[in-house]
């Protein structure tokens, strides 16, 4: 576990003055993460129904650009816990989200391509992670968790992930 969320699970008061202190995401942001969103779940192949029913955990702004974007194609819930994932086969959590390890039996479910906004979030066991450069995003595959899980990744998309485990 990184220095950050061992100290959130210590402090957590810390950490949400931290989330509630950081600057909201502007539209553009929001846009780029809900692109990045939709892009990974169009090449990825999951024992799950399609259309996928996506669930955004506190990320509002990102929950709407996505809303916008997939319009009537797809369901875009925004939820806060994890007991409300039911129903969920695509999972964003936002940098919104505390590390918490409640989240992790939601996470292990194989019915669920799950995506993170960070390392923290990315450690408790999603299959991507978006990693937050000065200039641009990028990402990161656990593809040992995928294979487990029988996720099918787009070998196209493989090749431009900045980090596979």
């Amino acid at each position: 576990m990184s220095r950050l969320g061992s100290r959130c699970l210590r402090w957590p008061a810390g950490c949400l003055l931290a989330a509630l202190l950081s600057p909201p995401l502007t539209a553009a942001q929001a846009s780029l993460e809900a692109a990045f969103v939709y892009r990974l779940v169009q090449y990825s192949d999951w024992p799950a129904p399609q259309p996928p029913v996506y669930c955004v955990v506190q990320g509002m702004a990102v929950q709407q650009a996505l809303q916008q974007m997939l319009g009537q194609l797809a369901v875009v819930r925004h939820i806060d816990q994890p007991h409300h994932s039911q129903g969920c086969h695509v999972l964003y959590l936002s940098n919104d989200v505390s590390p918490d390890p409640a989240w992790q039996p939601v996470l292990q479910r194989n019915d669920l391509l799950s995506i993170a906004a960070n390392a923290e979030l990315f450690a408790l066991g999603t299959i991507y992670g978006i990693i937050q450069e000065p200039q641009q995003l990028a990402f990161r595959v656990n593809l040992t968790l995928a294979r487990s899980r029988d996720h099918q990744l787009s070998a196209r998309m493989l090749r431009l992930a900045k980090e596979l485990y």
